[in-house]
């Protein structure tokens, strides 16, 4: 029976979104990996004010994000200050690509 019968489309992007690491599968950890997508890194303050969130539930995300190896963290000394800077990883880059590619592709299958 063909998939399309039913209104079924290609199993494959279900399939690919359930290949990313799960961490991912949260709107406001997308929000935290856009965020430092593009940029050389952010911290915490900066990523509070720009995503407008609560310390303890930004604190939770990056945990999440740092656990599972799509964010890191680095130490940064700037004159008497010492900062933590979160800089998304290459796995982290790579889920971002993934992800809005597949998003991409559930968009023409729609408009189709």
């Amino acid at each position: 029976m063909p998939q399309t019968q039913f209104g079924l489309r290609s199993a494959s992007l279900p399939d690919r979104l359930l290949k990313l690491p799960p961490p991912i599968f949260n709107p406001n950890r997308i929000r935290i990996m856009l965020a430092l997508y593009n940029a050389v890194g952010a911290d915490f303050t900066e990523l509070k004010e720009k995503l407008g969130l609560t310390d303890g539930a930004l604190a939770t995300y990056l945990k999440a994000l740092v656990k599972d190896g799509l964010v890191t963290t680095e130490q940064d000394h700037t004159g008497n200050r010492e900062r933590t800077v979160y800089m998304i990883t290459r796995k982290g880059l790579k889920t971002i690509d993934e992800l809005l590619e597949v998003f991409g592709s559930i968009k023409e299958e729609i408009a189709q």
